[in-house]
């Protein structure tokens, strides 16, 4: 008579499990931390650097710039070192959480759905 009762105490069981996966991939994104620099080329011909510091997710994100790029002649330079600086941070992050993504889906135990996610890369 409570044969389903028991499904769905397994059921139960196996939600709370993923859950808890979950959580701990949000917490090891969110101590993750993501560093990029761009800038200061190897010729030395144009001035600066800007390093760009992130978490796994991408949330908390601190910029630091050289100060010989904070003259308004080189305002130019500053605003493409930051473009490039902060998209590649982004595409680190990107990275970091679709290779997080499947080692999660691998362990879930959801059947496919490793391979829906490797789809999306």
């Amino acid at each position: 008579m409570f044969n389903g009762f028991g499904g769905i105490s397994a059921l139960l069981n196996y939600a709370t499990n993923i859950e808890e996966q979950f959580l701990k991939l949000k917490n090891q994104l969110l101590e993750m931390k993501i560093s990029v620099t761009a800038g200061n080329s190897e010729e030395g011909t144009e001035p600066g650097s800007v390093m760009v510091h992130t978490d796994g997710l991408g949330r908390e994100i601190k910029v630091e710039v050289s100060e010989e790029l904070l003259s308004p002649e080189h305002k130019e330079r500053l605003e493409a070192l930051l473009q490039e600086a902060l998209g590649e941070a982004v595409q680190k992050v990107r990275v970091a959480i679709y290779e997080d993504a499947i080692d999660f889906a691998q362990k879930s135990g959801i059947p496919g759905l490793d391979k829906i996610l490797a789809n999306l890369k």
